[in-house]
């Protein structure tokens, strides 16, 4: 029941009879799951779990939305994503380009967010391996055996183990907040649903006290900005020029 860490995605957290789980791997030696706990667990052998639905649903959404964020990338930036970073502090996705133009930006941003408004059924499954090979994938793992198939409604059909929404509407916004050249790629850092939420919260507020300080609107606040850099700009060389003066005439007194 606890989603062990791997494919970028970190492990599921809870609690095991009340017992806190902290971490969840897989051992390589024999696939087992094993559940790291925060003390020694002292309770009955049969327990039951309890899954942290918060952070499990956070990760639900940003995994789901990197997916339909790279299919995006491809058809409105011609960018393929190289690797994929999750963590509870940010989300990241590295592509090949480093030239991405603000108006592809923007059409990425549109066409991802089109196909969380448009809610379309997330399915998971094994496929067999004749209905695989008709499969046109974004991306195949080099692996053996079963392979696991997400498919957001067509958009983009890819193989992955990790947690995912069941329609794509309950990713809710998508949004990518920063890009960064990265040597030869561009790092995106990007936020959905819940995370997005308080990200917009945090900079319009940030942003409404700005304006009331500067009593200007937003509209105005960039010219605001530069004005004030301008006079500041201008303040320092005024007042170098006073100290070189006073230095001079102190010079000269002495």
């Amino acid at each position: 029941y606890f989603y062990p860490e791997g494919g970028g995605q970190p492990s599921d957290q809870g609690t095991l009879n009340g017992a806190l789980v902290i971490d969840v791997q897989t051992r390589p030696a024999d696939r087992a799951v094993l559940h790291i706990l925060a003390a020694p667990y002292q309770g009955e052998a049969f327990v039951e779990g309890a899954v942290d639905a918060v952070r499990r649903m956070d990760y639900r959404q940003h995994h789901s939305g990197q997916h339909i964020l790279s299919r995006a990338l491809e058809l409105a930036a011609n960018a393929d994503t190289l690797s994929v970073h999750m963590s509870a502090e940010s989300m990241t996705i590295d592509v090949n380009r480093i030239d991405i133009t603000p108006a592809e930006w923007a059409a990425v941003e549109d066409l991802a967010n089109r196909i969380v408004f448009e809610n379309h059924p997330v399915r998971q499954w094994f496929p067999s391996p004749e209905e695989l090979a008709a499969l046109a994938t974004r991306k195949m793992p080099a692996v053996e055996g079963k392979v696991r198939i997400v498919d957001i409604g067509g958009f983009d059909v890819t193989a992955c183990g990790g947690t995912h929404v069941q329609r794509s509407g309950e990713i809710g916004l998508i949004k990518v907040i920063k890009a960064e050249r990265r040597g030869a790629t561009t790092r995106l850092e990007f936020r959905c649903g819940g995370r997005a939420l308080r990200d917009y919260r945090t900079k319009n507020t940030a942003l409404a006290q700005l304006t009331t300080r500067l009593t200007v609107g937003i509209p105005e606040l960039d010219s605001a900005v530069e004005r004030l850099q301008d006079e500041n700009r201008l303040m320092r060389s005024a007042l170098n020029a006073a100290r070189d003066q006073q230095a001079a005439m102190e010079a000269e007194t002495l």
